[in-house]
Formats: C-alpha cells, structure tokens, sequence
C-alpha cells in the first residue's frame, strides 16, 4: 500500500491488516516514502516530516492529483508504527517497511536542501513522473548520517528480516550534472550512473547487515553489478520475464508484475473505466488467471518467494 501519494489515518492501515489476515495474506509491505511524500517519523531529522509530508499551494511540496486548495499532509509516529506493528504480529503478518532511495526522493530533497549538489544545474533530468532532479547525491556526507539514521529507526521499529530500500526509476541522467558525484565516480574508477547506484546500494545493503537486516528492493537493484545475493529479496514489477534471470543470477524474488497485480491499473480499454493505464489494461479474470511460476524454470522455482499486488494511489 503506497501511503506516500495518499495519506491513511492509523485507523484505516489496522483496518487494512484486518482485512490482510480476513483473506490470508501475511506480508504488508508498506510504502513510506516516494516524491510525493515523506511519511516515517526519523529522528533526528524533523524536517522529514514537518515539511516533506505537507503538500500545498503554499507548501515546499506542490498539490499533486486528487489534493485540494488547502495544504495536507500527514505522517506516522514511532508509537503509530509500534501499534500498528503490534497489531500485524497479532494477526500472523509480517509487516515490511520501505522507504524509497536513491530516486524518488522530492520529498526528503524538499525537507533537507542540502542532499543536493548546490552545482547541480536545476533540471538537469527528471523522473517518468516528471519530478526534476530528485535523487539523493551519494557524494554528500549528509546522505549516509542522514540513512544512518532512517536505518536505526526502521531497524528499531519493524522486527521484519528484511528492510524495503526501493531502488527503482532512478533517471538514467541523474548525478551525471552534479561534480561532486562526478568526482566520486572518478575516484571509484567507474563512469556510468547505474554502477554509481549499485555502490549506493552495496553502502546501504552494508548499513542494513550492521544490524542484523537484510536489503530488500525493487528489481532494478539488480541493475547493472547489483548487490551481493546472499539474503537479497528484490521485487519484480516491471516485466515478469525480469524475474527469471534474476532468480538464475542467485536473487530471491517476489513477483509483482503490474500487467498481473497492480491493483491501480484499468480493468480494460473502455473509455470510462477508472484507473492508470501505463501497463496497458488488466482484467479481473486476466488477474486471477495468471500464474506466476509459468514465469520462472522449475529449477529456479525454490527463489520464488511469494507474490504481491501493489495498490499506487494517485487515483485513491
């Protein structure tokens, strides 16, 4: 459930585990952050939330679609997540947090300007979305004290084995205009961005290890050098043939097409049907019908680890 886009009050996520353990499902994964919005209590870094969970006109955050003409915003405390975690325990689901880095970061670059390169030229690139340089600089101090932080709390306040670091669209021209991560390339001997986001990701896989959690991610994590495999989860939704030779190259994988699972994606072609339509159209029984291990070799079988249907509220 994406709560960065909209907002859901602490009632309605202990109603949604309700409705999880109503229909057998055991793992939520539960997506904190993005462009739109910051929405984990950090410590440490108030401004996270103070500013990167308000959006409005007047707001360091634009509206985005569905807002209104006065601000919102909202957030989750540490005593919120402990209670909704207690309450997941209670009913057999593990409860898997992610807060999405290096891309998808609007909000935590609104909150603390300086994660950015101040010679980074303004719109330099700009995410599928349309959100203009908004990835975290790896060559900043203040990015790694910043995640230190997150890590500790997201380590303290979820007891899942596995932590959710996002990792997906990060724009093919992001860090290219920013010095300091040219700089930084240089020195570690590489000249292309995605090596750049797989030594982000080793540095944070290394964070998660420290205290005793393993990195799980979306399947571009796997771009390029990727991570070490041992205890990596990454969740595949781009394209479900991705998965396979994820899973020949030693990841375990969690299948989340979109053409399959995405619960926000149009039920068909039909002019007034509601829903995004950028995975083309899924109907209810196209849906049921799939079969994930059709996908994947049966020897690469004992990999796949579960499925997962993703529910994006733009349209929420």
């Amino acid at each position: 459930l994406d709560t960065a886009r909209r907002f859901f009050p602490v009632g309605d996520i202990a109603r949604f585990l309700d409705c999880l353990a109503y229909l057998r499902l055991n793992v939520f994964h539960w997506h904190l952050t993005d462009d739109e919005a910051w929405r984990l209590e950090i410590r440490g870094y108030p401004q996270l939330t103070s500013v990167g969970s308000v959006r409005g006109p007047d707001a360091a955050l634009r509206p985005q679609l569905g807002d209104g003409p006065e601000a919102s915003g909202g957030f989750y405390s540490h005593s919120d997540v402990r209670a909704l975690v207690a309450h997941a325990s209670r009913l057999g689901i593990e409860i898997v947090p992610e807060v999405d880095i290096p891309g998808h970061s609007t909000a935590a670059l609104a909150a603390l300007p300086a994660l950015a390169d101040p010679d980074e030229p303004a719109g330099a690139y700009a995410s599928v979305q349309g959100f203009a340089n908004n990835a975290i600089n790896p060559a900043i101090d203040l990015t790694w004290t910043m995640l230190e932080a997150v890590v500790d709390d997201l380590a303290a306040l979820f007891p899942s084995p596995h932590l959710h670091v996002g990792g997906d669209e990060v724009p093919h021209g992001a860090w290219k205009s920013s010095p300091l991560a040219v700089r930084l390339m240089a020195d570690l001997g590489i000249n292309d961005p995605e090596a750049l986001q797989s030594h982000f990701m080793r540095r944070v896989q290394t964070m998660l290890r420290e205290r005793g959690r393993q990195l799980a991610g979306w399947n571009e994590v796997g771009n390029g050098a990727g991570v070490e495999t041992e205890g990596t989860l990454l969740t595949v939704w781009q394209k479900a043939t991705i998965g396979a030779g994820l899973a020949e190259r030693g990841y375990d994988i969690v299948m989340a097409p979109a053409e399959a699972y995405y619960l926000d994606i149009a039920h068909s072609q039909a002019w007034d049907e509601i829903g995004m339509s950028w995975a083309g159209a899924t109907s209810l029984e196209a849906a049921y019908a799939y079969e994930v291990g059709n996908d994947i070799p049966a020897d690469l079988l004992p990999r796949l680890k579960g499925i997962q249907a993703c529910l994006w509220t733009e349209l929420i």
